[in-house]
C-alpha cells in the first residue's frame, strides 16, 4: 500500500478515551487538548496536546501562550520548580524554562529516551519516567540526566511520583514500583496486572489510581496495600489533594471530578460528569480540572458550578526537534515527506495534506483493544493498515464502505502485545491516521 499524504484528525495520548460522541476536532489535537497542569508560587501552567504550554497569573482566570523556544506542541508533562518549568514532550525530550525570562531550551543531556510521558519533584530531584526506556534523575533542576536504577525492564510508565526519599513509578500492567534513595534497584511492590495512571500523596500514605480497578492506598511503613474506591471499569488518570480541609479529588475520565473528605472512604461527584477530565489540580480556594478537547475548567470554593476556561483557539506553528529514535520514511511516511521523528512526521503530513484530501473523522473507539471508528466522506473501497511503532505495516484490512456511517475495524483478534500502534485509513484520494496504545 502506498500513501502519498496523510491527514491527522487526531492523535491520542496514551489511554485511548473510551467511547464518545462523534464530533469536530481540531487536527492533532490543539488548546482544547490539555494534557497535564501544574503550578509553583500562584502561577498555573497547562500542557496541551499540539498548542505547547500556557501559562496564568491568576489561578487559571485567564491563560496567555508561554510557546518562546518550545519547538514542539505536544506536552505530556510538566514540572513547576521555584524559579524553573520543565516539559516532557512527544518525541523531543525535555524543556526547561526560566520563569522569569520565559524562554524555553532543550535539556536533554544524558536522557536516553526523548519520549518523556511523566515528570516529578522533591527535594533537590527531579524524575522524568520514558517510553520503555526507564526513569532518569536529575540533581540539577533538569539540567543534566542519569538513568535512575534497574529492574524496570521495557515497562511503559504511565506514572511517576516522588515522597520523602523514595520514588513511585505507575507502569503499563506491571503495577507500582519504588526507588529509594539509598538503593540502585526498583522494587515492584504491587497491583500486578494493572495499569497505575496517577500517584498522590495524602498524609503517610500513598494513593493509586489505576485504569478500571479503582483507587489504592499503599502504607509505606507496613507496605499494606487496600482498595478503597472500586473500578467498575472506571480510568482515575489524575488525582490532587487540597490540605486546608484534607479533600481528595480525583479525575475519573469521562465520569467527572469526584471528591472524598475522609481518605477515600466515600465519594462523592463534583461535577463535569460526560468531559473527559485529563488533569486536576488543587489550590488554596479552587480546583482546576483540564479536559481533553474541552479546555480548562475551575471551580472555587464559593461556587456551585464549574466556569469554562478556553484557551487561544489559534496554536502555535512549531517543528519538532530531531530525535535519536528512527522513523522510517516507507511505507507508513511516504510521499515525498522526510520525517524527523515520529511528532515532525505527524505534523508534516497534517500540513501537506489538501483540504479535500480528508477522510471525514477518525479515532480509537475501544478501551480495552484496538478499534478503530472512521467515516468517510466519499463512498467506495477502503483499507484500514495496523502499524508497529517503527513503522512496519502489520496488518491490513480492506472493503467497501459508505460515506457518512460510521465503520468500525477491530484488529483485537490477531495476538498483538501491547505497545504503540498507529492505524492509517485510506480510500481513494483520502487518508487519515490515528494512534494508540493497547494495553491488556
Amino acid at each position: 500500500m502506498r500513501l502519498l499524504y496523510g491527514f491527522i484528525i487526531l492523535l491520542l495520548l496514551p489511554i485511548a478515551a473510551p467511547g464518545q460522541t462523534w464530533h469536530e476536532a481540531p487536527a492533532a489535537g490543539g488548546p482544547s487538548y490539555i494534557s497535564f497542569l501544574a503550578a509553583e508560587g500562584g502561577i498555573v501552567y497547562a500542557g496541551t496536546w499540539g498548542s505547547g504550554v500556557y501559562v496564568s497569573a491568576d489561578k487559571g482566570e485567564s491563560w496567555t501562550p508561554m510557546h518562546d523556544g518550545l519547538s514542539n506542541a505536544y506536552i505530556y508533562a510538566l514540572c513547576a520548580g521555584r524559579d524553573f518549568v520543565l516539559a516532557g514532550t512527544e518525541g523531543a525530550g525535555i524543556y526547561k524554562c526560566n520563569t522569569y525570562r520565559r524562554k524555553w531550551r532543550q535539556s536533554n543531556t544524558g536522557l536516553e529516551d526523548k519520549v518523556v510521558f511523566a515528570l516529578a519533584q522533591n527535594r533537590s530531584v527531579v524524575a522524568a519516567a520514558t517510553w520503555q526506556g526507564g526513569v532518569f534523575l536529575s540533581a540539577d533542576s533538569g539540567e543534566t540526566w542519569k538513568k535512575g536504577g534497574t529492574g524496570l525492564g521495557k515497562s511503559v510508565i504511565y506514572s511517576i511520583h516522588a515522597r520523602g526519599g523514595a520514588i513511585y513509578a505507575g507502569t503499563s500492567q506491571n503495577g507500582v514500583y519504588r526507588y529509594d534513595d539509598n538503593g540502585m534497584q526498583w522494587e515492584n511492590i504491587g497491583l500486578g496486572g494493572m495499569s497505575v495512571l496517577c500517584i498522590l500523596t495524602v498524609g503517610e500514605s500513598v494513593l493509586l489510581g489505576t485504569w478500571k480497578n479503582g483507587i489504592y492506598r499503599y502504607s509505606p511503613a507496613d507496605h499494606d496495600l487496600v482498595q478503597i474506591a472500586p473500578g467498575g471499569g472506571e480510568m482515575v488518570k489524575s488525582a490532587a489533594l487540597k490540605p486546608e480541609t484534607n479533600t481528595i479529588f480525583c479525575a475519573k475520565r469521562e465520569r467527572g471530578v469526584y471528591a472524598s473528605s475522609d481518605y477515600g472512604h466515600t465519594w462523592t461527584c463534583e461535577g463535569l460528569e460526560g468531559n473527559d477530565v485529563y488533569s486536576i489540580l488543587s489550590l488554596e480556594d479552587r480546583i482546576i480540572a483540564g479536559t481533553w478537547g474541552d479546555g480548562i475548567y475551575l471551580k472555587r470554593d464559593k461556587d456551585t458550578a464549574w466556569m469554562n476556561r478556553r484557551l487561544s483557539p489559534e496554536p502555535p506553528l512549531m517543528t519538532a526537534e530531531k530525535t535519536t529514535r528512527s522513523v522510517p520514511e516507507a511505507p507508513l511516511f511516504a510521499g515525498g515527506v522526510k520525517p524527523r521523528t515520529k511528532a515532525s512526521a505527524i505534523k508534516e503530513l497534517l500540513h501537506a495534506a489538501p483540504e479535500s484530501n480528508r477522510i471525514l473523522e477518525i479515532k480509537a473507539c475501544s478501551k480495552e483493544n484496538i478499534v478503530v471508528c472512521y467515516r468517510l466522506k466519499h463512498s467506495g473501497r477502503v483499507s484500514v493498515a495496523l502499524y508497529d511503532f517503527s513503522g512496519r505495516e502489520l496488518i491490513e484490512k480492506t472493503g467497501d464502505a459508505e460515506k457518512g456511517t460510521v465503520h468500525k475495524t477491530d484488529f483485537s483478534k490477531h495476538g498483538l502485545d501491547q505497545g504503540l500502534y498507529f492505524v492509517v485509513v485510506s480510500s481513494g484520494a483520502d487518508f487519515a491516521m490515528t494512534a494508540v496504545t493497547f494495553v491488556r
